[in-house]
């Protein structure tokens, strides 16, 4: 599916694990509240998968 992009997607993911992205606050700002985990999400969201 990603063909000629998966080396760039895979580089792109290794590097992060050496050098992370700083976490935003935007997200809270926007809509007045924290994100969620994504163990969080999956039991908000378990019925759409039953």
């Amino acid at each position: 599916m990603m063909g000629e992009y998966a080396g760039w997607y895979i580089d792109g993911t290794a590097e992060l694990m050496d050098a992370p992205q700083a976490v935003s606050t935007t997200f809270a700002e926007v809509t007045g509240h924290g994100a969620m985990t994504f163990a969080e999400w999956a039991v908000a969201n378990v019925h759409g998968f039953r």
